[in-house]
C-alpha cells in the first residue's frame, strides 16, 4: 500500500480524472516531503516550494510567498453589481477543476 493515501468526496462518485495526477505529483515527491524519516513534518509553505514546479507544470496557480501580491485571490460572495464582496486567499488552485485550498 502507497504511504501517500486520500480520499475523495463525494465517496458515492468516481474522483475527477485530474485527482490521479495531483497525488502521483505528491508520490513523486515523497521522498522529500514525507515524514516517516522525520523527526517533524514541514510547514505547507516548505512543501509548496517542493510541489511548486510539478503543480504549476499541471495548470494551477499557486502561491508565491505571504506577501499579498504573491496570494491568489479568488471571491467567495459577489456583491452588487456583480462585485466580489467577499474574497479567500487560496495555496494553490487549478482553474479546469475549479477547486481551491483555503
Amino acid at each position: 500500500m502507497p504511504s501517500i493515501r486520500y480520499s475523495t468526496f463525494p465517496r458515492t462518485q468516481s474522483p475527477p480524472r485530474f485527482v490521479e495526477k495531483i497525488v502521483g505529483l505528491f508520490r513523486a515527491s515523497e521522498h522529500e516531503i514525507g515524514t516517516a524519516t522525520r523527526d517533524k513534518g514541514l510547514t505547507s509553505d516548505e512543501v509548496l516550494a517542493v510541489l511548486r514546479p510539478s503543480l504549476v507544470e499541471s495548470g494551477f496557480h499557486v502561491e508565491a510567498g505571504k506577501r499579498a501580491e504573491q496570494k491568489i485571490r479568488r471571491p467567495v460572495f459577489f456583491g452588487e453589481n456583480a462585485t466580489p464582496s467577499l474574497q479567500n486567499e487560496t495555496e494553490r488552485r487549478n482553474r479546469q477543476a475549479r477547486r481551491s485550498r483555503l
